[in-house]
C-alpha cells in the first residue's frame, strides 16, 4: 500500500467512526424523538387489555392472571414499541405497570372508580398536561373519557381515550343502542370543542362499533361524528379500509379505531397504521381479546390556530339531529341537553343556537340562565327573550325538562314570560 493509499484509508476509517458516533445517539433514542424529516415523529396507540388488574393471580371480569401472563402482556407492550397508549379495562396504575415498563413510562387515568378505567401510558420523556375527565360521556354506568395533552418540541396534541357502550357493534336494534346513542351526541361535542378552539386532536379507544364493516363507510354514527361541522372537525380513521387479523381474523371489523382530526391529519405518516397481532403459537387465556393498534404522527410547527368561534346574532342554525333510524327525537334532546345537564363535564364546549326542535313535552327546551348579577332565572319557549337567551354551561346554565325542575334547581321564571 501506498503513502497515499494508506492516508486516504486512515481518513476513510475516521469519517466511518465519526459518522457513527454522530448517528448512535439518533438511531437509538427513544421513538417519540425519531426523525421524520424536520419533524419528530410520536407513536400513538390503543389497546383494550381486557380486565387487567394488578394481580399477582388476580381474577377480574372473565380473566385470571398469572404472572407468566404478566410477562407474555409486557412481551406486547415492549413490541408495540409507541410513545403514548390510550388504554381500556384497567383498574389502575397498579396494573399498568405490570405492562408498561414505569421506568419508561407514567400513568394518568381517570379518576372513575371502576375495574374497568380509561387511561393513558406515556413515556416520561414527553411533557403533558393531564386534563379533566371528560365525564359526560358517562349517560349512566359507563366509563368516563380520559383526557390528556401531550407536548412534542413545544408542539400540542390533545387526546382523548374512550371506551364507549359495548352490545351495538352495528344498526340500532340492540338493548345497549339505547346508551351507546346517547353518548355519541356528548363525543361528537368534545371533537367540536377541539375543532373550534383550533386543536389538533386525537380520538381513540374502544368504540364498540364497526364503522367501516366489510370496508364500507356506511355506519350512522361515523356520518354523525365525522360531518365536517365545524370543518375541523373532519375526521380521517387509519382502520377505514383495513380488516383485523388479531386471532386469526376471528372479528375482521374493528371496534377499535384512532379517529384524528384535521389538524393532526397533516402529521399523519404514510401506511404507519399497524396491529400487533399474538404469536400463533399463543392462547387467548391472560392476554386480552383485543390487540393493539397504532398510528405514527410526523409533528412538525404547530398547525394555525382557528379564529374564536364568532356568535351568531341574525338568523338562527338548525343544528343536525343523530341519524340513526328510531333516535332522531331522542339523540337531538341529548344533544341538546349535551354541555346544559353536565356544566362540569367541558365548559369550553359551546351550543350554536337553534330552532327548537319540535319534540314531545319531555324535550329538555326550558333555558336556565345565570344573570350577571346571579340571578337564576328560566325561560320558556312562549318567553319574548327565548330565542335571545344562550346557555353558558361553565356559568351553571342548563336546559330544564319541566318548570318543576327548572324551581327545584333554584331557577325563577323570568318575569316577561307569559303566565
Amino acid at each position: 500500500m501506498t503513502k497515499l493509499s494508506h492516508l486516504r484509508h486512515i481518513r476513510w476509517a475516521v469519517a466511518v467512526a465519526l459518522a457513527a458516533m454522530v448517528l448512535t445517539p439518533v438511531l437509538g433514542s427513544t421513538p417519540v424523538s425519531a426523525q421524520h424529516g424536520r419533524a419528530e415523529t410520536l407513536t400513538v396507540a390503543s389497546w383494550n387489555i381486557e380486565h387487567l388488574s394488578a394481580g399477582p393471580e388476580q381474577r377480574l371480569g372473565n380473566v385470571t392472571r398469572k404472572e407468566r401472563d404478566y410477562r407474555r402482556l409486557q412481551r406486547y407492550a415492549k413490541r408495540l414499541q409507541a410513545d403514548v397508549i390510550a388504554v381500556q379495562e384497567v383498574d389502575g396504575p397498579e396494573a399498568l405497570a405490570r405492562v408498561f415498563d414505569p421506568t419508561v413510562y407514567d400513568f394518568h387515568f381517570s379518576s372513575r372508580r371502576s375495574a374497568q378505567r380509561t387511561g393513558f401510558a406515556y413515556r416520561k420523556s414527553l411533557r403533558v398536561q393531564k386534563n379533566a375527565d371528560y365525564e359526560a360521556l358517562d349517560v349512566g354506568g359507563v366509563r368516563h373519557g380520559a383526557d390528556l395533552t401531550v407536548y412534542v418540541n413545544g408542539t400540542p396534541l390533545r387526546l382523548l381515550a374512550v371506551h364507549l357502550k359495548s352490545g351495538c357493534f352495528e344498526g340500532d336494534r340492540a338493548r345497549a343502542c339505547k346508551k351507546l346513542v346517547r353518548q355519541v351526541p356528548f363525543l361528537e361535542a368534545w371533537i367540536d370543542a377541539r375543532a373550534r378552539e383550533g386543536e389538533a386532536f386525537v380520538v381513540l379507544g374502544d368504540f364498540n362499533r364497526r364503522f367501516f364493516k366489510g370496508g364500507v363507510q356506511g355506519d350512522a354514527i361515523w356520518k354523525d361524528l365525522d360531518d365536517g361541522d365545524p370543518p375541523l372537525a373532519d375526521l380521517v380513521s387509519p382502520t377505514m379500509g383495513q380488516r383485523s387479523t388479531c386471532w386469526g381474523g376471528k372479528y375482521p371489523d374493528y371496534i377499535d379505531h384512532i379517529l384524528v382530526g384535521k389538524r393532526a391529519a397533516a402529521w399523519l405518516v404514510k401506511d404507519s397504521f399497524r396491529q400487533v397481532v399474538y404469536d400463533a403459537t399463543e392462547v387467548p387465556k391472560g392476554l386480552s381479546d383485543h390487540c393493539p393498534i397504532s398510528v405514527t404522527l410526523a409533528m412538525g410547527q404547530e398547525p394555525a390556530r382557528a379564529r374564536a368561534p364568532v356568535r351568531t346574532q341574525g338568523k338562527d342554525t338548525e343544528h343536525r339531529h343523530l341519524r340513526v333510524h328510531g333516535h332522531r327525537d331522542q339523540g337531538a334532546d341529548v344533544r341538546q341537553g349535551a354541555v346544559a345537564e353536565r356544566p362540569e363535564a367541558d365548559p369550553t364546549v359551546e351550543l350554536h343556537r337553534r330552532r327548537e326542535p319540535k319534540a314531545s313535552g319531555a324535550s329538555a327546551r326550558i333555558k336556565g340562565n345565570v344573570s350577571r348579577r346571579g340571578r337564576k332565572l328560566y325561560h320558556l319557549p312562549t318567553c319574548p327573550s327565548y330565542e335571545q337567551v344562550r346557555i353558558d354551561a361553565s356559568k351553571g346554565e342548563r336546559y330544564f325538562h319541566t318548570e318543576q325542575e327548572a324551581r327545584a334547581a333554584g331557577f325563577r321564571k323570568a318575569s316577561n314570560c307569559s303566565r
